[in-house]
């Protein structure tokens, strides 16, 4: 750690931390919650399919810790497993339930908020990530008056921290809702397959596994060592001065910068209220590593501090 004094013009004291940061990937906690349509046009080698799609996703995309529900849906809703950890989930037991809900109508918008209220109703950890997948082959005709309406609305603002949706129309299902819930929301997804063949069932999966298994893990940056090296300084610069020498600190700041290898960037966010403290945030050239500069002003009072400025280092 070197320690520099004196900046010019400024009364300041500015300490420069070295540290090393790693990149290291880590699993994210994680909820799967399946809506399986199991009206009549289902059975046969459609329901093969989409339970061999949920079984992939089951096996590839949770952890033996991450939880696991599926609920089935006709003219009613059934519960075939609640939420369980994966380890005490039996999926011969899954599969079999799931085939035997096989037959009547569609009560597809009922089923989703049904699903959406039971994960609000849980408790979890923040940091856990809900997927909510639906598959179904057909239109809803068994949902209640305004049921579209409410899960518009219920999507909008899920109250679920973390949450996605996926739906999967398959067979010629009417997509025409599922864009409509899903417009202007960017955990929303809808995937079609229009085509009457069972194996458009299998398509719309493959297309689900791959968006879920990019959400399998993360990257945490930490100093353990870890992971792969990403930057080599992590670098704190710490100024006191008068109110008014933002700027000067800010040029201060970037003369300091310049004797570094490192090709930074600083960028001075004024705002309004106090002047009592101001932040300068710096980031590499390739974005990769997080700097920051705190500005403490010693000078009482308030000011404006509207205006931005950069400064490169080399």
């Amino acid at each position: 750690m070197s320690s520099l004094s004196n900046v010019r013009n400024v009364r300041s004291t500015t300490t420069i931390q070295n540290t090393a940061v790693y990149k290291a990937e880590v699993p994210l906690k994680k909820l799967v919650y399946v809506v399986q349509d199991v009206s009549t046009s289902m059975e046969g080698s459609r329901l093969d399919n989409a339970i061999r799609g949920i079984k992939f996703i089951f096996d590839k995309c949770c952890g033996d810790t991450d939880h696991f529900a599926l609920i089935a849906f006709n003219n009613s809703v059934h519960t075939v497993t609640p939420r369980r950890p994966k380890y005490a989930v039996k999926w011969a037991t899954v599969a079999a339930e799931t085939r035997k809900c096989c037959g009547g109508s569609t009560r597809l918008w009922d089923a989703v908020l049904s699903a959406m209220n039971d994960i609000k109703g849980m408790k979890r950890d923040k940091d856990v990530h809900v997927d909510l997948v639906v598959i179904t082959d057909g239109d809803d005709n068994e949902s209640g008056r305004g049921s579209v309406a409410r899960l518009e609305a219920a999507m909008g603002k899920p109250g679920i921290s973390n949450f996605h949706a996926i739906f999967l129309a398959c067979c010629g299902a009417d997509v025409a809702d599922m864009q409509r819930i899903q417009k202007g929301k960017k955990h929303v997804r809808v995937f079609e397959e229009k085509s009457s063949d069972p194996e458009a069932i299998a398509r719309a999966f493959g297309r689900a596994q791959t968006v879920l298994l990019e959400r399998r893990t993360t990257y945490t940056m930490d100093g353990s060592g870890s992971g792969a090296r990403v930057v080599s300084t992590k670098q704190t610069i710490t100024a006191k001065g008068p109110k008014n020498a933002s700027k000067k600190v800010l040029a201060a700041a970037a003369t300091e910068l310049r004797k570094t290898s490192a090709p930074l960037q600083i960028t001075h966010n004024g705002g309004g209220g106090s002047a009592s403290r101001k932040q300068l945030l710096l980031t590499d050239a390739n974005k990769v590593s997080p700097l920051k500069v705190d500005v403490n002003s010693g000078g009482k009072g308030k000011g404006k501090g509207k205006g931005k400025g950069t400064g490169m280092g080399r």
